[in-house]
């Protein structure tokens, strides 16, 4: 009885260098050291829907292949996952190997705040245990957990959606809720209006958008949400979005070369000396909800904590919970 294909290392490493080979078949054949019949037997895997994939990431375009949207979207965890078998690979082929690196992933809120304080206490507890840190969107860093390309990482997505980005269960758990704020320059010409605004209850996102606005760009969680407040408490308004960037800090940049006021989150405040040159003024929570972070990894059913982590992953996960409290 035939063995069934899986997605093995030999398919995930045709797919990669078949992409870095601008998608010349022939040219990956050679480099792979494979014959015609055993490349065409890969590609029949990974250009339709079948038993190793649901979904092709391939696609047929003359005489080259071209990534599928499924195939952008696997490719950075299938190259994350081959380095992976790689250096397991050379560690146990090696006498004296370093040991593997912890891989997790944040967005820039968590990364200025929480994330960098764990870091500092993970150096210090655990010198010797390399962790690579990477911000990238929260689609991708759930993405990441699920295929194994991540250990951990942190989102502020909703347990329903990083369920449904990852095709299946997570272990998730709550690690803090961060508020959103608005920033005036207080030098700038709506400097007085901002001053005058209540002092006794947080900003409305109606009174926001009496302000030129600098905020994140379109595709950025926070502007997610901030525009489906706007849907909901404040329809008639019409802001004006003078910038759109990505970046805490850019926005801040902006709000005090006068260009107008900054939508930003609680955690890009922390710590900043704000007294002498900004004005920050709560957004109404009621309106625009606080973010949730979520710390998300792979779960293991033989696990007593149910979490498939190694030993130096759960120490990490550890000094994350730690820095949030």
């Amino acid at each position: 009885m035939p063995r069934p294909t899986t997605l093995s290392i030999e398919l995930l490493e045709t797919f990669v260098t078949l992409i870095q080979h601008d998608g010349d078949a022939g040219q990956t054949a050679r480099v792979l050291a494979i014959n015609q019949p055993s490349m065409s037997k890969r590609m029949a895997h990974l250009n339709q829907a079948g038993e190793v994939l649901k979904r092709p990431w391939l696609r047929r375009e003359g005489k080259k292949w071209l990534l599928t949207e499924e195939g952008q979207r696997v490719l950075p965890s299938v190259r994350e996952l081959i380095e992976r078998y790689n250096a397991l690979h050379g560690y146990t082929h090696a006498q004296a190997a370093r040991p593997p690196v912890v891989r997790f992933a944040c967005g820039q809120t968590a990364v200025m705040g929480g994330v960098r304080r764990a870091l500092a206490r993970f150096r210090h507890e655990h010198p010797d245990t390399p962790v690579r840190i990477s911000t990238m969107r929260g689609p991708r860093r759930i993405e990441g957990v699920a295929s194994g390309a991540l250990d951990l990482a942190i989102v502020s997505r909703s347990m329903d959606e990083i369920r449904g980005i990852a095709r299946g269960d997570l272990h998730i758990e709550e690690l803090a809720r961060i508020g959103y704020s608005l920033v005036c320059s207080k030098s700038s010409v709506w400097a007085k209006v901002f001053k005058d605004l209540p002092r006794d209850k947080p900003i409305t996102l109606t009174q926001a958008c009496q302000f030129p606005l600098v905020t994140p760009e379109p595709d950025s969680r926070t502007r997610e949400v901030f525009d489906e407040a706007l849907q909901r408490h404040a329809a008639h308004a019409r802001p004006e979005l003078s910038v759109q960037t990505g970046g805490w800090l850019t926005i801040l940049d902006y709000v005090r070369d006068g260009h107008g006021v900054g939508l930003v989150s609680d955690a890009v405040l922390v710590g900043l000396d704000k007294t002498s040159t900004l004005d920050i003024r709560p957004l109404n929570s009621r309106q625009m909800s606080p973010a949730p972070l979520h710390l998300i990894a792979r779960l293991a059913a033989n696990r007593r904590d149910g979490v498939d982590l190694t030993e130096d992953g759960r120490r990490w996960m550890t000094a994350l919970r730690d820095s949030m409290k």
